[in-house]
């Protein structure tokens, strides 16, 4: 089997031009194996956490290729705050279910999303959703909850 590597890949979706939509493209594009990392983070680190758990998974852009992401896929015992570059997962022990939780995307991302929010196609409806709860303060609310924290608590627990 073949696989491209990322080097080429953002080669050729760089080549196709430049648009509003690219980076939403160039997620999808490289996207592919991301579901099989949470699952493998997950049982990679299943002895550790007792209970519950999270898969916070950061994407970070490459300095040298701009159009390149990579993930990082770590566990935590308890939710991080919500952050850009961030999609979050709950893993839940009981029926070994895994939960969405939220994505936020890059903070350019997230105004363009605002800023154009009555133009945008339906399958970027959710994200946005995503950067308007951050925006008004509901993420980190549902964050301190599945913590057990009270909402008046200053800082997160990580």
């Amino acid at each position: 089997m073949n696989k491209e590597t990322v080097g080429k890949i953002a080669t050729d979706l760089a080549s196709k031009g430049h648009d509003s939509n690219n980076v939403i493209d160039v997620q999808r594009e490289l996207q592919k194996d991301y579901m099989a990392n949470v699952w493998e983070c997950i049982n990679t680190h299943l002895s550790k956490f007792k209970g519950d758990f999270y898969v916070q998974v950061i994407t970070k852009r490459e300095k040298l290729l701009e159009n390149v992401f990579r993930n990082y896929f770590m566990p935590h015992q308890w939710c991080p705050s919500p952050d850009y570059n961030q999609s979050m997962f709950k893993f839940h022990r009981s029926n070994s279910a895994l939960q969405y939780l939220w994505t936020l995307p890059d903070p350019e991302t997230a105004i363009y999303l605002v800023q154009n929010a009555q133009h945008l196609p339906s399958q970027e409806r959710e994200l946005l959703e995503y950067v308007l709860m951050d925006y008004d303060g509901r993420l980190l609310r549902w964050c301190k909850k599945l913590n057990g924290e009270s909402e008046e608590s200053p800082l997160l627990i990580n």
